[in-house]
């Protein structure tokens, strides 16, 4: 555990020491220096400007780096009708914080240096710096210069509070003190050195417990039986990217508050940010192992009906979602906008929609086929008047083996959209037919022969109670017909037919014993001979 993130922490205090001794950073120029046409101030040789949004923007900024620590010149961003200078300075140390802790830096804003500059919106001479948070705004006072607004100023404490806790506030106090000491350690403030390697200490005395409570956690959301196999198959590779995103995520919100130099923060963040954007698209993308893998093994052993065919479909569909969502959200945090990235994933849906309608019809009826799960492999199921056994279930069709032992193809957009008959879901099978006897079998043995059938199918252990008849039902042209009726529990075939033997035999017995005759189709012809015929006729009969 400690490998992977001292790893990581040695790489970002190379990168922090490396842009420490750049000396390009110390001559960089913040705004343009044009002062025959930006009006300048000066205070103790230092020289700001607030004639544009940009140079308003940058003052705030630049007076409140590392090497250029002037937070008198920051706070005349604010008006002076807003409060006293110290009130000023510290609002303007919040704003930094709180612009720093979304990641707007002076390198990444846009900020127009009109010095006229209306707003399309409200045609106001008005100027917001982030849709995140369009409360921070500027406007243009009577004297030329473009302060923040006096709303930016009485909405800054409760953003501040919203993103920092309230040790927050003592944390930056701290800091201040040892920046005022400003002693040298190797070339560099000793507050830059300990608050780094503090940081990193911290992180890493975190990262050990975070580990423990993620592994505790997630073994007790997990099946118990199969412990061992999700800790070192699918667990281990979930929580180090949970554990480095909660990580960076702490490492970029602790940022802001060592106030370190914008460029250079800059450049952490953006690092940092990058970090936690792949972090966050690992957990999304295993996250999915994890959901299949427990969605298997309680089919498994609680019987629940997931069919296990399914599962890679599910599995690339859930991925792919997943990877999209965090392409998305790896975007987002660092900075762009994507509502376009959003608007072509729709555009190209649609178009692979219309080139592709078959496959993703039976894409779809899969899915549907997965959430209803009208049927699972080894069932039986009748459709479109074909009868077979599931053999298998896949990405765009169903084969099922007949009777015939042949095997027929269904799109699975058939199978969703018409009617299925799963007889593999019977709990019990019909047994239904006519016992003919013969018209001669007197009264006293049908009602015996009736009475002795429904004992044996009271005493058949398949035989479902109460749920059987047996009575004489009819006349028949050459038989007295009893209408026998019974359910056999069970949803095998072989078994079915094994008991449906038994019964049959049984009741052969029975007529033996009692000697009752099974009656078979006859037909009784007279024949009149011909002296017979001739008298009739005598008579006047024809």
């Amino acid at each position: 555990m400690v490998k992977p993130i001292s790893k990581l922490f040695l790489l970002l205090l190379s990168f922090f020491t490396i842009q420490l001794n750049a000396q390009s950073l110390d001559s960089l120029i913040s705004f343009p220096e044009d002062h025959e046409f930006y009006s300048y101030h000066k205070i103790d040789s230092f020289e700001y400007s607030l004639s544009s949004p940009y140079h308003t923007f940058h003052t705030l900024y630049d007076f409140l780096d590392e090497d250029n620590f002037h937070p008198g010149i920051a706070a005349r961003v604010f008006n002076k009708n807003i409060g006293s200078i110290e009130k000023r300075q510290q609002l303007a140390e919040d704003l930094k914080l709180i612009l720093s802790a979304k990641g707007i830096y002076p390198h990444n804003t846009n900020v127009s240096l009109l010095k006229n500059y209306v707003d399309k919106k409200t045609n106001k001479r008005r100027f917001t710096i982030t849709d995140k948070y369009p409360d921070i705004y500027l406007i243009k006072y009577s004297d030329g210069n473009w302060y923040f607004s006096r709303y930016t100023s009485e909405r800054i404490p409760y953003i501040f509070n919203e993103i920092y806790p309230g040790i927050s506030r003592k944390i930056i106090e701290f800091v201040l003190k040892i920046k005022q000491n400003n002693n040298q350690l190797l070339g560099k403030d000793t507050w830059q050195i300990t608050s780094l390697f503090s940081l990193i200490l911290m992180l890493v005395i975190v990262g050990y417990l975070l580990n423990y409570l993620l592994k505790f956690a997630t073994l007790k959301i997990t099946n118990p039986d199969y412990k061992s196999f999700i800790l070192d198959r699918i667990i281990n590779h979930f929580i180090k990217p949970v554990n480095y995103a909660i990580l960076l995520y702490m490492f970029n919100w602790l940022l802001p508050l060592f106030l370190i130099d914008s460029d250079l923060s800059y450049y952490l963040s953006t690092v940092v940010r990058v970090l936690l954007g792949i972090a966050i698209l690992l957990i999304l993308y295993r996250s999915v192992d994890i959901i299949v893998y427990q969605m298997y093994h309680k089919t498994k052993y609680n019987r629940l009906n997931f069919n296990e065919n399914l599962s890679p479909i599910v599995k690339t569909s859930m991925r792919i979602f997943a990877v999209l969502i965090g392409i998305g959200i790896f975007f987002n945090m660092l900075g762009y906008d994507i509502t376009n990235f959003i608007a072509g994933l729709s555009f190209g849906g649609i178009v692979i929609a219309f080139a592709a309608q078959d496959t993703v019809k039976n894409f779809i009826g899969s899915i549907m086929l997965f959430a209803d799960q009208p049927f699972r492999v080894g069932d039986y199921i009748e459709i479109d008047n074909l009868s077979g056994v599931v053999e298998e279930i896949g990405f765009r069709s169903t084969k099922v083996r007949t009777f015939e032992d042949s095997v027929m193809v269904f799109p699975n957009s058939l199978l969703s959209d018409n009617r299925v008959d799963n007889k593999g879901m019977r709990n019990s099978r019909r047994f239904r037919t006519l016992i003919s006897i013969t018209y001669n079998t007197p009264r006293a043995k049908i009602i015996k022969f009736t009475n002795e059938i429904r004992e044996v199918i009271k005493n058949h252990p398949l035989s479902k109670p109460d749920a059987y008849y047996v009575h004489l039902n009819e006349f028949g042209p050459s038989s007295l017909d009893l209408l026998f009726q019974m359910y056999i529990c069970t949803n095998e075939r072989i078994i079915e037919l094994q008991a449906r033997e038994e019964i049959m035999l049984e009741i052969i017995r029975l007529s033996e014993e009692i000697g009752v005759e099974f009656a078979f189709p006859t037909q009784t012809v007279y024949f009149n001979n011909e002296d017979e015929i001739n008298n009739d006729t005598e008579k006047g009969i024809t």
